[in-house]
């Protein structure tokens, strides 16, 4: 898989290089890399993945980030989440993400320490995930969407991602557990989904490596 990995890397690498006006080749720098590990695997697999990382050339460099906190950056970037919005208060946020194989239900903490700055802490007690197989995911993930919302207090943002979240199943039955929680004086919850074709993920990946890139 890792050199699966490397040779995508490196054909995107070949298609930044360009001939210069004398001739010569300019290539494409690579500054940062960051790797994005779905949560499942991040919370039980963690020693065997990093060790598979680090022994490959290339990505023994790359930077490891759950796949949650990758879409937390892309909706944090795209704007759908606000930070003066946030208020004082550590926020709830949910991020829902559904695959073929897997669904999984991640909690944030949110509070925002200034106007353009988040403090993103994950609430690893309330983490849920089950494997559902290829017929039955749908349906599956709606389901525990629905009960784990239930379980939540004052949830501010759900953020949908992955293959399933364009369902329109999903939506209804997320739209519906929604109001019912708001008729229950919970408060209000926007729902977030990804805009147009959005690969949430990588998007979110691009976006912590460039922030991480202009850190340093």
């Amino acid at each position: 898989m890792t050199q699966r990995i490397e040779s995508e890397i490196a054909h995107m690498i070949r298609r930044g290089h360009n001939a210069s006006p004398a001739g010569g080749v300019v290539f494409l720098r690579l500054d940062g890399l960051v790797y994005a590990l779905p949560n499942f695997l991040e919370r039980t697999f963690w020693k065997e993945w990093t060790q598979i990382l680090e022994e490959s050339r290339l990505l023994q460099y790359a930077k490891v980030i759950p796949h949650s906190y990758a879409v937390m950056q892309y909706y944090l970037n795209s704007g759908a989440i606000r930070c003066e919005g946030l208020g004082a208060v550590p926020q709830v946020v949910v991020v829902l993400n559904c695959d073929e194989m897997m669904v999984d239900c991640i909690p944030y903490f949110l509070e925002a320490a200034s106007a353009d700055f988040v403090q993103i802490t994950e609430h690893r007690s309330s983490y849920m995930a089950e494997m559902t197989g290829f017929k039955h995911a749908e349906v599956q993930f709606a389901k525990l969407v629905s009960e784990q919302l239930g379980l939540l207090v004052h949830v501010a943002y759900i953020l949908l991602a992955g293959p399933y979240s364009r369902s329109k199943y999903l939506r209804h039955r997320l739209e519906k557990k929604l109001s019912e929680l708001g008729a229950g004086n919970r408060g209000a919850m926007t729902l977030c989904y990804p805009q147009g074709c959005d690969d949430v993920c990588a998007l979110g990946a691009l976006s912590h490596a460039i922030g991480s890139c202009l850190d340093d």
